[in-house]
């Protein structure tokens, strides 16, 4: 069975403008990853920040670029002000980004179903 995968459209906003990126969302990542360029052509760049953060990815450990974005919308949503980890994907992939629980739990009904999700994972403990 091939595995289905949510590609969607991401618009990134900041102080140059937006930007469409074609993304992944991926519940099986923590962060957002968003290309460098087009971080870069919101007018955020990578380049300029002095956070980063340490990932392992399938071809070994690297050191990201940490960014925050002013307005991402996704899904029908706007989340202001997130964190996103600068990198570009390998080009034979056929999407720019990964769309991550970061912004997923700051989205109303996913935050209830984590709620619930934890609540349930607790009380089938004891």
């Amino acid at each position: 069975m091939t595995p289905r995968l949510w590609v969607i459209g991401v618009e990134l906003f900041g102080p140059k403008g937006s930007h469409l990126v074609r993304a992944i969302v991926d519940t099986g990542a923590t962060v957002t990853l968003m290309p460098p360029e087009a971080l870069l052509a919101i007018g955020c760049d990578p380049a300029l920040s002095n956070d980063r953060t340490r990932i392992v990815t399938a071809s070994g450990t690297e050191y990201l670029a940490v960014v925050r974005v002013p307005e991402i919308k996704a899904l029908g949503r706007r989340i202001q002000n997130l964190q996103v980890m600068s990198h570009a994907l390998p080009s034979s992939s056929s999407v720019d980004g990964l769309l991550g629980m970061d912004f997923l739990l700051e989205l109303a009904e996913f935050k209830q179903l984590d709620h619930r999700f934890r609540k349930h994972f607790l009380e089938s403990q004891q």
